[in-house]
């Protein structure tokens, strides 16, 4: 029977601390009113975000199109919707994404060609695509920037709900629950031992 329950703790710190590892991250902007500009906000979440126009750095703002479900999106639109549009928008991951994916919205038939690097510049994937709200996703892995191009300089257009995995996630820092589980685990088994040191003893 001890050795049951000790590996059922085992066995629920093990899916506790792997579904904490693999939790996707989501990045929400609908908490930014439209114009916002998105650069930083999200920098504790492992990514950045900045616009390109003719090679100089501009930031991008949030935008509710008309034809989407009310979602927020991110567009290539600066310093206002969309008064001028960047031609990149750069995403940037501080640790490698794998499962990259967001809801587009084109504005329109012209496809958005996107593009992801490693951390080497290395092409890893392309592919160009046009959606009303559709989720697009990546198949690459090992993900650390993704540029995202207009398909001529009229063109509006953006994304929202970016999800990822990150390789930071495999070696996650413990929270004070995490840290609470373990102090459990570790009284459980202080407590088994001495009770099985004790029966050794009585026998």
């Amino acid at each position: 029977m001890t050795l049951r329950l000790a590996l059922a703790i085992i066995s629920v710190a093990a899916i506790y601390f792997s579904a904490n590892a693999n939790a996707a991250t989501i990045i929400d902007f609908s908490a930014y009113p439209e114009n916002t500009a998105i650069t930083d906000q999200f920098a504790d979440q492992g990514v950045t975000f900045r616009g390109l126009e003719e090679g100089v750095q501009v930031a991008n703002v949030t935008a509710n199109f008309p034809s989407t479900t009310g979602d927020t999106f991110l567009s290539n639109c600066y310093p206002t919707r969309c008064d001028q549009r960047a031609d990149v928008v750069e995403v940037s991951f501080t640790f490698p994404a794998s499962n990259v994916s967001f809801g587009l919205d084109s504005e329109g038939s012209s496809e958005i060609t996107f593009n992801a690097y490693d951390s080497s510049n290395n092409l890893l994937e392309t592919f160009s695509a046009a959606s009303d709200g559709g989720i697009v996703a990546f198949t690459a892995g090992g993900i650390s920037r993704i540029d995202m191009l207009q398909p001529s300089d009229s063109w509006g257009w953006g994304f929202a709900n970016l999800t990822f995995d990150s390789s930071a996630q495999l070696e996650p820092v413990p929270t004070m629950s995490a840290y609470g589980l373990m102090a459990l685990i570790l009284s459980i088994m202080l407590i088994m031992g001495s009770r099985m040191r004790a029966s050794v003893k009585r026998d």
